[in-house]
Parts: C-alpha cells; structure tokens; sequence
C-alpha cells in the first residue's frame, strides 16, 4: 500500500528524477522525468506535485493511488467491508440468542374463543362492572365458557 507523505518527501526532494512516480506506480511518467532532468522542468513540477501530495487528504490519495490493477477494493473500503461483516454477524447472534431466551421463558398458550364466546364474556364483564356478581361467579363463568376447567 503506498502511503501520501512518502510520495510527498520522494517528490519534494528527488521529484525532478520522477522517483515519486515510480514509488506511486506511474512507470511511464517517471521515465519522462528522467528524460527531461536535465531541463529542470521536472523539478518545478515535482516541487508543485509535493506540495499536492501534503495537501490532498488519505481518502483522495488512497481512491487515485491504492487500487491494484486487479480492481482489488481500496484498503479503507476492505475495512469498512470487514466492520460490516462484523456487525452482521453480532446483529445474527443477538438474534440468536433472543430466540433461545424465547424457547426458555414459558409460555402461555393461547386458545381461540368464538365471537358468541366473546360477546357472552364482555357481558359477564359487565356485570361484573356494575357489581351485580362478585369475582367468583364471573371466574367461574369464564372458566366455563372458555373451557379452562
């Protein structure tokens, strides 16, 4: 992986030779700037080209300098892709163990009642409300009508 303040110093000072552009991949460019060293042109751009390199950011430099030929993914993107990974699989064991902590917890099963059942309660409710039948009766009319005996 190439690293922006190498290049920057590679560029700053042995810049007019093009070492920078080797070290950063451009084998092409580098051999200009060996080609035209003794003009000193090289220099100034290489001069200009530090001064890039110190302020451009690591995410630019990685996204212009630090993807392989093979399209590999950028360094940063693998370890976004790596955390990702990792909270998947934190979010699946939490899953998981919300699931066995279910299965352990007892569970109340759930009969159906009919609507004339339920209409039939809601009255019984009712009364129970107005104080017409004590707790007793009312328990025991629902265990009736729901069939809890």
């Amino acid at each position: 992986m190439k690293n922006r303040i190498v290049a920057a110093v590679l560029a700053f000072f042995v810049g007019g030779f093009g070492v920078h552009k080797f070290y950063l991949g451009k084998t092409f460019q580098g051999i200009i700037y060996l080609i035209f060293s003794m003009t000193f042109i090289p220099f100034f751009i290489g001069f200009v080209e530090a001064l890039q390199l110190f302020t451009m950011t690591d995410d630019d430099f990685d996204a212009k300098y630090n993807l392989s030929r093979e399209g590999r993914l950028l360094t940063k993107e693998r370890y976004e892709l790596e955390r990702e990974k990792l909270k998947v699989e934190r979010l699946k064991l939490e899953r998981e163990r919300l699931i066995a902590e279910k299965h352990l917890k007892k569970q109340i099963p759930v009969k159906a009642i009919t609507g004339e059942q339920a209409d039939e309660l809601a009255a019984w409710h009712d009364l129970l409300e107005k104080g017409i039948i004590d707790e007793t009766q009312y328990e025991e009319k629902r265990k009736i009508l729901l069939g809890l005996d």
